[in-house]
């Protein structure tokens, strides 16, 4: 993992329309059992698939970063640029990325340079400023650079709890670790405990490159194939699914009180110990 500065972003509530049957007009030649049947009948249920790759948040670009909220425009950004966010505060974010360090010389990096990450442009410098620190992974040296910018820079589709919304909506199969694959996979999930000897976990961390220590963000728990309970910093709302919050939030999807209650204990105990 990089040691890095600063933490976490923000995120939406998924939302469902629902049809309302018009009212019958004079002359409609369907029979109301017809229009009993088109109302009551459930609709199918619409296949989720997860878009590969996602990594991280994505920016709707061009956008500015600035040095503070409301501050001057440092550097700008691609469209699609990845980058790791903390939770929105007032409509503005801060975020992170990593950048090659050939556009720079040392930390500094001169107005007009492009910025680049493995090669490819990623954006542009707009004023002179300093990387915040170099890092190293892999043997893979980079510079971690970053700042503020509004909320609405993100893009909102790329936030890992609207996916799993989506993801958890979908009906049409149970919601298992088979199924969370592509999921685990798109945003490189780190292979994690699971607290119990049982259970095994997968992690994801919360704003990787803006703290030196980052806090758990997305932490989902399997008993073999089956998603017992999903720890998430930020919030989520999925119907039927009851959300307790300890520490994190916790969503659960088993009904083996036992299991959660032993799982809520460790969770709870590995939390504090963690500081």
């Amino acid at each position: 993992m990089y040691t890095m500065k600063k933490t976490a972003i923000a995120l939406s509530v998924l939302v469902m329309a629902a049809c309302q049957q018009p009212d019958a007009k004079s002359g409609d030649t369907k029979s109301s059992a017809d229009s009993a049947k088109k109302v009551t009948e459930a609709p199918k249920p619409v296949a989720y698939s997860v878009p590969e790759n996602l990594l991280g948040e994505h920016i709707d670009g061009p956008a500015n970063v600035r040095d503070k909220v409301k501050g001057k425009a440092i550097f700008s950004l691609n469209d699609q640029t990845v980058v790791t966010a903390r939770e929105p505060e007032n409509g503005w974010t801060e975020l992170g990325l990593l950048i090659d360090p050939t556009v720079a010389d040392g930390l500094k990096i001169s107005k007009g340079a492009v910025l680049t990450w493995r090669g490819k442009p990623v954006g542009k410098a707009l004023e002179d400023f300093e990387a915040w620190e170099t890092a190293e992974y892999n043997n893979e040296k980079s510079l971690v650079i970053g700042g503020f910018s509004t909320d609405n820079n993100i893009r909102k589709e790329t936030l890992m709890e609207n996916v799993f919304m989506q993801l958890a909506a979908d009906s049409s199969k149970p919601l298992t670790l088979e199924r969370m694959q592509p999921f685990l996979k798109s945003y490189q999930f780190e292979t994690f405990t699971g607290l119990l000897d049982e259970l095994q976990g997968y992690m994801y961390y919360d704003a990787m490159y803006l703290s030196p220590s980052p806090s758990p963000r997305f932490w989902p728990v399997f008993k073999g194939n089956e998603l017992v309970a999903v720890f998430h910093s930020r919030k989520i709302t999925i119907p039927g699914v009851q959300v307790s919050d300890p520490a994190l939030y916790m969503s659960v999807f088993t009904r083996d009180e036992a299991l959660i209650k032993k799982l809520k204990a460790k969770h709870i105990q590995y939390m504090n110990a963690a500081g």
